[in-house]
């Protein structure tokens, strides 16, 4: 239960990571991934504000902007379901002596499907955001992603 918890946070970190800007870094910097790695649940607050702060790290047109709107919206809705996840997994584990390897199983099927399905509702709007960006917004874009998910 232990790892799964780890792979949960891990997951939200890295879901307020993808869309997460910081004020002077360079998104290609080591720095930039080791911040990342540390983030723990964010505020809603501070999620939108970096949010806000990496679509002015990509310069987003007004001609883009309902695109990055769609994506951010996407994001958020993403951290607070998970967030909400999160905190019904700590009152789960008050209680783990209850549950038995099936149980386990369905509740890991379970978190599996629905990373599943959020990760296909991210993409439809990365998609759609990604084929209105330029190549300088990609090359940031790419490699705020890369460092996410360790590509780099």
């Amino acid at each position: 239960m232990r790892n799964w918890t780890y792979t949960l946070i891990f997951l939200l970190n890295a879901a307020i990571a993808s869309a997460t800007g910081l004020f002077d870094v360079d998104f290609a910097d080591r720095d930039f991934h080791t911040f990342l790695q540390g983030i723990q649940g964010l505020e809603p607050s501070v999620a939108a504000n970096r949010l806000d702060n990496f679509a002015d790290q990509l310069q987003i047109t007004e001609a883009q902007t309902q695109y990055w709107l769609r994506f951010k919206n996407q994001v958020l809705e993403q951290l607070n379901e998970r967030e909400r996840r999160r905190k019904a997994l700590e009152e789960l584990k008050l209680h783990t002596n209850q549950l038995n390897a099936l149980n386990l199983l369905q509740l890991q099927q379970r978190h599996l499907e629905i990373r599943l399905q959020e990760t296909k509702e991210l993409n439809t709007v990365v998609i759609e955001l990604y084929e209105k960006l330029d190549e300088p917004q990609r090359f940031i874009f790419n490699r705020a992603i890369q460092y996410v998910w360790n590509w780099h």
